[in-house]
Order: C-alpha cells, then sequence, then structure tokens
C-alpha cells in the first residue's frame, strides 16, 4: 500500500501488545508519525491530507521502522513474569523507572524475586508510555513529573489486579528536581505542579523515590524509541545490572541540587501579585440603610418605604386648595389608615429598583442575558433589570416568556 498519513496510523496500531512490552520500538513510530503529521501539516497550509503521499524525506525513516516490525517476532519474553525457583515464603519488590522529554514520558515496571539459592531475579511486567501535548512539547521537567505521576498509578494498578503480593514499591527516577518537588509541601507550587506532586505523596513516600544515571534508566528508551537490538538487550528485559545486588550497590543518593536547578523548582511555585493602594473607599449611608437595619423582617421594612413614600406625596399637594390630599396623607402617615396591597407592591418594586442602581453592575452578569423593562404600577414606572433565557447555573428552569427580577 502507498505511504499515506492513514496507511501508516493502521499498520502503527496493528501489533496487539497490551502490556506495551514491545512499546519502546513502538514509540519510535510514534514519535514518527508525529513528526509526519507536523511536517505534513506545514507543507498543506494547516491541512493534513490522510490519503497524500508522506513528505519524500521521511519515506526512508518508515520503510526502516516498518522492516523493524517483521522482527518483532523473533523477540521471545517469559510469559509468566514470576520465575519457577522462587524462594518460598517470600514476596517480591515492584519496581518502577520512569523518565520524560519534551516530547514523551513514560514508565517501566520490573518484579524483583528473591531465588531458592539466595540470589535475586527481576522480570519485565509492563511498561506505559505517552506522547505529551504538542502545546507543552519541550517542558522536559513537567513530562518528568507526568512520569513520576504515571508510575504511581502503574504501581497501584499492578497491586490490584496482580494475583501477586509485593513487598514493597521502589520508584526510580533520573531527575533530581522531580524527586525534590515530591520532598516539599504540594500547596507551594503552581496548579500543574502541586496537583501532580499531590497524587505522587497520596500514592507513595518520598523517602521511596530514588535516583538513577539517565544511561542506566531503562524507561529511556520508552521516551525516545529504541531499535531492535536494544529492545532484545537483557537491560530492557531485566533492568539494570545493579538492580539484583544488595541496595548498598544502588546509585548513590546523596547527590543534591545545583543552582540551576534550584531555579527550575522556583520557577514552578505559585507567583503571588500583590497590590498596595492609598486610595480610601468611602461607603455613605442613605435613608434606606438606616431603615434596613432598624426594620426586623423584610416585610416591616417595605410597610416603612410605603408610608415614606407617602410622605413624598406632600410635595405635589402645596397649592391652597388641596388641603384636603394634605388632611389624607397625614392621617395615613398617623397610622389611621393601613397600607394598601398596591403601595406594598409598589414600596416592593422600588426597593428592587434602589438596590439594583446602587450595586448592580449588569456588564458583571453578561453571562446571565441581563435585560432592562419597565414595570407600570399605579400610574409610577420601574425599570427593572430582569434575567431572561435558560441560565445554566439558575437553579430552576425557566422559558424565556418569564421574567426573574435581580
Amino acid at each position: 500500500p502507498p505511504l499515506t498519513p492513514r496507511n501508516c496510523l493502521g499498520q502503527l496500531h496493528r501489533p496487539f501488545d497490551p502490556l506495551s512490552l514491545m512499546l519502546p520500538y513502538m514509540m519510535t513510530g510514534k514519535l514518527l508519525y508525529r513528526e509526519t503529521l507536523m511536517l505534513a501539516k506545514k507543507e498543506n497550509l494547516g491541512q493534513i491530507l490522510w490519503d497524500s503521499q508522506i513528505p519524500t524525506q521521511l519515506r526512508p525513516k518508515w520503510i526502516k521502522f516498518f522492516k523493524g516490525m517483521l522482527d518483532l517476532r523473533d523477540i521471545e519474553i517469559d510469559r509468566s513474569y514470576k520465575p519457577p525457583n522462587q524462594k518460598p515464603g517470600t514476596n517480591p519488590v515492584l519496581i518502577t523507572f520512569d523518565d520524560g522529554n519534551p516530547n514523551s514520558f513514560g514508565v517501566v515496571a520490573y518484579g524483583l524475586f528473591e531465588l531458592i539459592d539466595g540470589t535475586r531475579q527481576s522480570n519485565l511486567i509492563c511498561a506505559k508510555a505517552r506522547l505529551g501535548p504538542i502545546t507543552q512539547e519541550g517542558d522536559t521537567v513537567k513530562h518528568e513529573l507526568a512520569g513520576a505521576v504515571l508510575a504511581t498509578r502503574l504501581a497501584k494498578w499492578i497491586r490490584e489486579e496482580s494475583n501477586l503480593i509485593f513487598e514493597e514499591h521502589v520508584p526510580f527516577t533520573d531527575s533530581m528536581i522531580v524527586k525534590a518537588m515530591i520532598k516539599r509541601d504540594n500547596y507551594g507550587f503552581n496548579t500543574y505542579t502541586s496537583l501532580r506532586v499531590g497524587e505522587i505523596q497520596q500514592n507513595s513516600t518520598a523517602k521511596e523515590f530514588l535516583w538513577t544515571p539517565g544511561n542506566q534508566n531503562p524507561s529511556d528508551r520508552l521516551t525516545r524509541g529504541c531499535s531492535i537490538e536494544e529492545l532484545k538487550s537483557e537491560d530492557w528485559i531485566h533492568g539494570p545490572p545493579w538492580i539484583v545486588l544488595d541496595r548498598c550497590f544502588w546509585p548513590d543518593q546523596s547527590l543534591t541540587l545545583t543552582p540551576q536547578m534550584e531555579e527550575v523548582v522556583a520557577s514552578l511555585k505559585k507567583k503571588t501579585v500583590a497590590t498596595v493602594t492609598n486610595k480610601v473607599a468611602v461607603v455613605t449611608k442613605d435613608w434606606v440603610d438606616e431603615m434596613c437595619e432598624r426594620s426586623s423582617t423584610f416585610e416591616k421594612l417595605i410597610r416603612t418605604v410605603a408610608r415614606m413614600k407617602r410622605l413624598f406625596k406632600l410635595k405635589n399637594y402645596t397649592r391652597p386648595e388641596a388641603e384636603v390630599e394634605r388632611n389624607h396623607v397625614f392621617q395615613s402617615l398617623e397610622g389611621k389608615e393601613p397600607v394598601t396591597a398596591l403601595e406594598f407592591k409598589k414600596a416592593w418594586y422600588w426597593l428592587i429598583e434602589h438596590e439594583q442602581k446602587r450595586k448592580l453592575i449588569v456588564k458583571n452578569c453578561l453571562n446571565l442575558v441581563p435585560c432592562t423593562i419597565t414595570v407600570e404600577l399605579g400610574g409610577e414606572n420601574y425599570e427593572h433589570v430582569v434575567l431572561t433565557g435558560r441560565v445554566r447555573s439558575f437553579p430552576v428552569g425557566f422559558f424565556s416568556e418569564f421574567h426573574h427580577p435581580i
């Protein structure tokens, strides 16, 4: 078949490898496929033509990769990672190696078994790797941290799904920066880092994470890809040679961060911006605020406002012939005449309009579809800001023909 992005993707996902034992070589194809898409998208001005020929400069790499896939059939790995001569009464140790680079991150897990003759043997259990998002391409520290998170998740999954009881989990990382971040409080970092550091601390302890040199980290093959010869090596199938030795022969853990590493850790911490101002906010109270403080219930407040609105009517009755109307208002203010239903409703609407004018900023609630309506009540007009349409965060759904004053 022709070398098109569609055919390459189909062949890339053709091998069935649920435990990802051959993933280091397949990662070579995944990285090559990402490079193909990015180059094809650039040549076609942002479009990916799935049935067009891949760029000419990448054809030799794809041909070499597909030829190597045929050699995967010659690689043999024991189906059972538990050796037959395991010492009775002993439990294996789960060891993981994680790594991250500018393009991807991954983890590989081994089981360390003690044998009858007193020696130890480590066998490959499974591996996982993922391509990093293109938006974060080149951010090695974030991918190394993501690899450490993936290591704790994989270790938890192996413990829950396998029928073996592991004595402990020993995670290795080749990043001194990640190891230092895990030992610190997660709340001091930014959102991306703190969430992942918190998950690592929840599923493991900081003392468990050990450091290993990058050239002795088998998960390095997962992140950069490897050849068929590297996939057949003992370092991938059984781990580094020192893993079966006593822990005193393991890599030195007394290394400390360099000043450059400390700067990287500091760059991942929260950035707090403080604003200092000498302005003093002056809050003035009006008579409505005084009434709110003195009224014990909302109903009493409305009735008080209704009586106050009666008093405001006196300015309309200043002419001599309006003596009857003035006496009527005075009698109602003395309590001889109760507040009518119309006066109660008008006072209620007036309070809504008053508070909206003082406190409501319409531009802050544009996502709530505000609009201004005019309510005519008893010869007076009230302008209210109301919410129309369906609001996702509103506690009760309503149709567009109904209005809810705020």
